[in-house]
């Protein structure tokens, strides 16, 4: 098996070491072995791909992760890896790993869990070694590190289950709780940056930052379908907020109505006036739709999410740059004509975002992250959302996607890259574990903003 084929096996059992949690002494002591193996395989695998070599003695420090994000976790990761105290006693790996599960659809334990884990995550590295060679493709390398940090957060996660509820005066407990908690941190930050540099041809240096910032500039009219889809990629891998969900379909709406000026421009010279002006008129609707919309519940809607500064980056990209430069198409028809290959490609791209942008407006309402301003007098403000409260914003958002797939099929398609099926399976696999740490950090939210996150260590409120 390759090592796309472990990593998705490994992802599945991660997913399930989220939901399960330890009910006694003995499936303590096993998840503590375990978890040590799978910090030492996972420095090993990310010092494969990166050649860093970090030492236990080097120290973490948080405030490295703007440079060094590679860095700082695989030598955290080292430093759980490596503890001061040895354990001699423990049995050979050998032994340890012994009898795994043969499934992760039949596990049903968290020690079945990090055993599966662990094995699958030894025969990746191996499988890996053999794969790169002596150097990775830097777009293989992120995506190696983006795996890597997704199961480090899992690793994070599930430590703090084995900690005992002790007083915050208990000064160990609370070193391990801060370290475990800057680890899960560190890892959140890495899967989102290897994730915007998987598909880049930015080596992956020792200091583990891509040269890239994440943000695709748009300096002329045929950058904008890679700037779409890179918001696009951001909308399905960040955690946006509501007003970040609003913001971008305010600038949506601005960039439609200016592509579909541009077109209508075009028209008059190309060939092909029927199809630019059809593609127009369905934008315009589009773009009609999205700013009903936002109109409407931009003052009205809140969320207790922190947003992603990422994505509104880069729509205040394409809003502050690329909407002015097709604004000026329309008293230039030839300029017009010339740039419509890459407007018709954004008329092809826009439906599928509009919908992403439902399908996570959704999402956030029915995790209960939606906050709605009651402004009746005997209201307290801000509430939860109720069943009906975002009917019509959806309602204004399926119209917006209906209309946009109105616009006539493009006439030249772009060739697409097949993806190979392990691939595919760990990119599924992956969305999944994200989707399981969600949930975890979910069931850790307050009631409200203001609400104390732990009141010693003790029950967890609940919404």
């Amino acid at each position: 098996m390759s090592y796309d084929a472990h990593i998705a096996r490994a992802f599945r059992y991660a997913a399930t070491a989220l939901v399960e949690r330890p009910t006694g002494d003995v499936d303590r002591e096993a998840l503590a072995s375990f978890h040590r193996d799978a910090a030492v395989l996972l420095t090993e695998t990310g010092t494969l791909v990166t050649g860093f070599r970090p030492n236990r003695r080097d120290g973490v420090r948080v405030e490295e992760l703007a440079r060094h994000p590679a860095r700082v976790m695989l030598t955290h990761l080292n430093t759980l890896a490596h503890p001061h105290r040895a354990e001699d006693d423990r049995p050979a790996p050998s032994q340890r790993w012994a009898g795994r599960p043969d499934n992760p659809a039949t596990v049903t334990t968290p020690v079945q869990a990090w055993h599966g884990l662990v094995v699958e995550l030894l025969q990746a590295r191996h499988a890996l070694a053999t794969e790169v060679g002596r150097r990775p493709t830097p777009g293989r390398a992120w995506a190696v590190i983006g795996d890597v940090a997704a199961l480090t957060e899992t690793l994070a996660t599930t430590m703090t289950d084995l900690l005992p509820p002790e007083p915050p005066e208990h000064k160990r407990l609370s070193t391990a709780r801060t370290l475990t908690t800057s680890l899960a941190v560190e890892a959140r930050e890495v899967t989102r940056l290897a994730a915007t540099a998987a598909g880049r041809t930015d080596p992956l240096t020792t200091a583990g930052g891509p040269r890239a910032t994440g943000i695709v500039t748009v300096p002329r009219p045929s950058r904008l379908p890679d700037a779409v889809t890179n918001l696009a990629d951001i909308l399905t891998r960040e955690q946006a907020s509501v007003p970040d969900l609003l913001a971008v379909t305010r600038v949506l709406a601005q960039t439609s109505r200016a592509t579909a000026t541009a077109l209508a421009a075009a028209a008059e010279v190309s060939g092909i006036p029927d199809h630019l002006t059809a593609t127009a008129t369905a934008l315009e609707a589009h773009a009609d739709h999205l700013t009903a919309a936002v109109t409407t519940h931009q003052t009205l809607l809140g969320s207790i999410t922190p947003g992603s500064p990422l994505l509104i980056a880069q729509a205040r990209e394409i809003g502050a740059i690329a909407v002015p430069g097709l604004r000026t198409l329309h008293g230039r028809p030839g300029a017009a004509e010339a740039a419509s290959p890459h407007l018709l490609t954004y008329a092809d791209l826009i439906p599928t975002i509009t919908d992403t942008l439902r399908r996570e407006l959704a999402d956030l309402d029915a995790r209960g992250l939606v906050l709605v301003r009651d402004r009746s007098e005997d209201a307290p403000g801000w509430r939860r959302t109720t069943p009906g409260d975002l009917a019509a914003l959806i309602s204004r958002l399926d119209d917006a996607v209906t209309a946009a797939r109105t616009a006539p099929p493009p006439i030249r398609a772009t060739p697409t890259v097949t993806i190979p099926a392990a691939r595919v399976a760990a990119g599924g696999a992956f969305l999944d574990l994200q989707a399981a740490l969600r949930r975890r950090q979910d069931a850790l939210r307050p009631v409200r903003p203001a609400h104390p996150m732990i009141n010693c260590y003790g029950p967890v409120p609940q919404r």
